[in-house]
């Protein structure tokens, strides 16, 4: 586990913060240049949760449309690693959108295990979220996600107190429906295609336990989606940045990287005279530049107008490019310009 979440993990068990690993602790030691950490934490906790992040280098992301998430981002130099912590004050499920509340959030995060630094849920909890993630958030199971359920399944029907519980978690949120019986056949059976005919059934058992704040909490989040550009232009500008450096230094390589770093939200601009490394131009463009290149047996009563309708092309084009940059400035993406106007 890289050392900055070491030390947060470190901080925010002194401060006697409440929250738990939700899932993947099998991860933690994998190494990856991106690596996203679930956690639960209480409500009362999260301002006192995200100062410390703060502390240790992280920056709050905006999540307008995906309450009760909180999103955090750092990057680790020494690993060269870039790490995005998900916070959730409570367990809400479904997709596009999370409105399917659980009432768990106080019970697991009371009730949790230390693992090393942090400290983690139970293995019939953590069956019983990764389980609803993967069914009712993303709608599939990952192979990663099969196999770390087939050995919690494993595990827990070897310890008869956790088989009882995460039966009892089943049956209070699905009942009449066999649940319990039905996932794990289903499981031990590797019929992962008929786990996923239960979201439907299991979707709308979880709505009429809380229909009225489910429908709100639907509702919030999709107007706060359709909303965000405008949310984006109000309080969260993106920023611009401009590579410069002589011909063959790789400024374009550099911006291509940048732009395949999909934390960035990034949009390449070229602002050079390269047509075919243009990402914006203007269709008159190659037009003009074709005529001024067969131009040259032409008298200079011709040749002139030519150049400088070419030229006054070549401004409105740059305009152009530096509107655009403005455009997705305002909606709160990076904005990488390979050259400039002055360069």
């Amino acid at each position: 586990m890289q050392q900055r979440l070491t030390d947060v993990f470190n901080s925010i068990n002194r401060r006697q913060i409440k929250y738990c690993l939700l899932r993947g602790v099998d991860e933690l030691s994998i190494d990856s240049n991106k690596k996203e950490i679930d956690l639960l934490v209480l409500p009362d906790y999260i301002d006192e949760f995200t100062m410390v992040a703060k502390q240790h280098g992280f920056v709050t992301l905006p999540s307008w449309g995906h309450a009760p998430h909180h999103f955090f981002l750092a990057y680790e130099k020494n690993s060269d690693t870039w790490i995005k912590l998900d916070v959730v004050t409570m367990q809400v499920y479904g997709r596009p959108f999370r409105y399917l509340h659980l009432e768990l959030a106080e019970s697991f995060a009371g009730n949790r295990i230390r693992y090393e630094a942090l400290f983690t849920l139970y293995p019939q909890h953590e069956f019983f979220t990764q389980f609803l993630h993967c069914l009712l958030d993303k709608g599939r199971f990952a192979s990663t996600h099969r196999c770390r359920l087939e050995d919690l399944l494993l595990f827990i029907s070897n310890n008869k107190q956790y088989y009882a519980e995460i039966g009892n978690l089943f049956n209070t949120y699905f009942p009449d429906l066999q649940a319990w019986e039905h996932v794990q056949h289903l499981i031990k059976n590797n019929h992962w295609d008929e786990v996923m005919q239960l979201e439907k059934t299991f979707c709308k058992k979880l709505f009429q336990q809380h229909s009225v704040k489910n429908t709100g909490f639907y509702f919030r989040n999709r107007l706060e989606r359709m909303l965000r550009p405008l949310l984006f232009t109000l309080y969260r500008h993106g920023l611009s940045i401009v590579l410069l450096a002589p011909d063959g230094a790789g400024k374009s390589t550099l911006a291509e990287n940048l732009v395949g770093e999909d934390i960035f939200r990034a949009r390449l601009i070229y602002m050079g005279s390269n047509i075919d490394a243009a990402t914006i131009s203007l269709p008159t463009t190659r037009v003009f530049k074709r005529l001024v290149k067969n131009s040259g047996s032409e008298s200079e009563f011709i040749k002139k107008p030519l150049k400088a309708a070419s030229y006054i092309n070549r401004l409105m084009e740059q305009w152009l490019r530096i509107a655009v940059g403005i455009y997705h400035k305002t909606r709160g993406r990076f904005i990488i310009f390979d050259r400039y106007v002055y360069d």
